[in-house]
């Protein structure tokens, strides 16, 4: 029997002199044109960064937060620039206590809480750190004027954007959220819906966002005290507190982003900068070390074997990740142990060719760690899946991977009248209950799961990564690098190759039965699906679209013999553009 299989595909965009990719058209020209212009890849990506916070409204805002690795091409230094945020000080543990409630369907593993306080609304709202994100890069490498730069933000929210599918499905997905605050329902609705004024028939009315662009505006000239230490941060301020929330004026006053050299290692034979701290890399770096155990690179790709033992490899690292990875400074996490190769070896034991395990275990990193072991207790581990990615290069060898999120899809819904800034809500990347690593508490750091990755051959920048998607993310970085390394990919072709997704443990008890879901890319032939069938996967095969993702959408940029190739996903609207 044949059967028609699905084609998709995008070819890569390629350039000598400069290289933008992002899932937004207007953030990828502006950058493109910042380029074009005389100005660095530093440059492009701040300026890039303020128009997708602009346009991707459901994604990303200048009230969220982010992670990005700058690698100057004229030092060779690679820096981490981290601002993926934290609650407000006066956030107590016991906050949602009296809302919570026993419920099978939390998206997390964790009790419920009523009305779901703890996702959206003013107790959800944490510090907002993107705009002290981008002037940290801004005043390290960037070349050309902070006005200069944020006016093509300014523009767009004045002048407003086309709804297009993504876009619509995104306001209907979440209707009844932006229609239970009054202020986003304003900007983006109209009479309750989604822009009905002729949609079908290509006319909508555009998204305009006067009171943003004002916002961008006073930030542009006067800087980062403008929304930290001025009239917009106090008015955020005092309608959180009027709403209920806590987020208080020195909560902003006293933020400072984190500026780190990354977390560090090696694959094989390329050195690796990935994010450090609460995001994804050390899962990362530890799937990475114990594919270098496995070397998968002596497997067909797409062989049964090697998508099994990819799986295998997903499941462990999540496993430790559950049981181990919380904020630092309420909790000893062994960092160092995790990404210890000489670990990655002791995890060998669980591995079986050809069948998963019955059961998860969490290894024992302590022997490998300069750390006093702490009890055992489950971190657990927040999923949601709205967030967006950027890259730029320049033909001076800068580059920069950028994450920027407002946590779920329209963040917490809480836009202070006359600034247009929505802000996210970091309480739901948190355990509602107290006691565990990841409870809420307050100035507590959130755990995330943005991992952008450079990869580097004898000093050499040789590709950037990143992608949105929560926990999805960490495994599309791991995939995309043995693709690339492994099996000889480039970018594009690293990024648009069907992918899987395996947790195999519940966040909330990950000492236990195995969760045997396997999540994959319908375009997997069928007869390899039926061979993790038979080896005990429970194979849940998804069809990924535009407007529907069960899987991340990667973005990157790599460097190849003096080209730049730009690589994005091939479902959205992403896209490259080289000058």
């Amino acid at each position: 029997m044949s059967r028609t299989a699905r084609l998709v595909a995008k070819s890569p965009a390629r350039s000598e002199r400069g290289m933008v990719v992002a899932h937004n058209i207007e953030g990828a020209e502006t950058g493109a044109s910042i380029l074009r212009a005389g100005g660095n890849a530093f440059d492009a990506a701040v300026a890039m960064s303020f128009v997708t916070a602009v346009r991707e409204t459901a994604m990303n805002s200048v009230g969220g937060v982010g992670v990005l690795l700058a690698h100057s091409g004229t030092t060779g230094e690679t820096t981490e620039i981290n601002f993926y945020g934290r609650t407000p000080a006066g956030l107590s543990e016991d906050v949602f206590v009296p809302y919570l409630y026993d419920t099978s369907s939390s998206m997390f593993g964790w009790k419920g809480v009523e009305g779901t306080r703890n996702e959206r609304g003013f107790l959800s709202v944490g510090v907002p750190t993107y705009v002290s994100g981008l002037a940290e890069l801004h005043a390290r490498h960037a070349t050309m004027p902070w006005q200069e730069l944020l006016q093509p933000a300014v523009a767009l929210a004045r002048t407003g954007f086309a709804v297009d599918e993504e876009d619509l499905a995104s306001f209907a997905t979440h209707l009844e959220h932006l229609q239970g605050y009054d202020e986003i329902n304003r900007i983006f609705l109209t009479n309750g819906i989604p822009f009905p004024d002729g949609i079908y028939q290509g006319s909508g009315r555009p998204v305009t966002q006067p009171d943003l662009a004002t916002t961008i505006e006073q930030v542009a000239v006067d800087g980062t005290d403008a929304f930290y230490r001025g009239d917009i941060g106090n008015s955020i301020c005092d309608y959180v507190q009027a709403g209920g929330g806590v987020l208080s004026a020195s909560d902003l006053a006293q933020y400072r982003p984190e500026v780190t050299s990354g977390l560090r290692s090696t694959y094989r034979d390329y050195e690796l900068v990935t994010s450090s701290g609460m995001t994804g890399g050390l899962t990362l770096i530890e799937m990475l070390n114990l594919a270098e155990q496995i070397d998968l690179r002596s497997r067909d790709r797409w062989s049964v074997q090697c998508l099994h033992l990819i799986a295998e490899i997903m499941r462990q690292a999540w496993t430790d990740r559950f049981v181990y990875v919380g904020d630092p400074e309420g909790t000893t996490v062994p960092a160092d142990a995790l990404i210890d190769k000489a670990y990655a070896a002791t995890l060998l034991e669980g591995f079986a060719d050809d069948q998963v395990a019955k059961h998860t275990r969490p290894g024992n990193p302590w022997p490998f760690s300069r750390l006093t072991p702490a009890p055992t207790s489950v971190a657990g581990d927040p999923g949601g899946r709205d967030t967006t990615h950027i890259a730029a290069a320049d033909s001076q060898g800068n580059l920069v991977t950028f994450t920027q999120t407002l946590g779920l899809a329209f963040g917490s819904c809480v836009v202070t009248p006359g600034t247009g800034v929505n802000l996210y809500d970091v309480t739901m990347w948190m355990n509602p209950e107290p006691g565990t690593p990841n409870s809420v508490g307050p100035s507590k750091k959130q755990l995330g799961h943005a991992t952008p990755v450079m990869l580097f051959k004898d000093g050499e920048p040789i590709v950037a990564l990143g992608a949105p998607g929560a926990r999805r993310v960490v495994t599309a970085m791991f995939q995309c690098i043995i693709n690339i390394v492994d099996f000889g990919m480039d970018v594009q072709e690293a990024i648009g190759a069907p992918r899987l997704h395996c947790e195999g443990a519940d966040p909330s008890a990950p000492i236990g039965p195995t969760v045997r879901t396997v999540v994959i890319d319908d375009r997997v032939r069928s007869d390899t699906l039926d061979g993790l069938a038979q080896r005990g996967h429970e194979v849940e095969t998804v069809y990924e679209t535009g407007t529907q993702s069960s899987l991340a959408k990667p973005l990157g940029i790599q460097l190849d013999d003096g080209e730049l190739v730009g690589g994005v996903d091939v479902f959205r609207k992403s896209i490259g553009i080289g000058i």
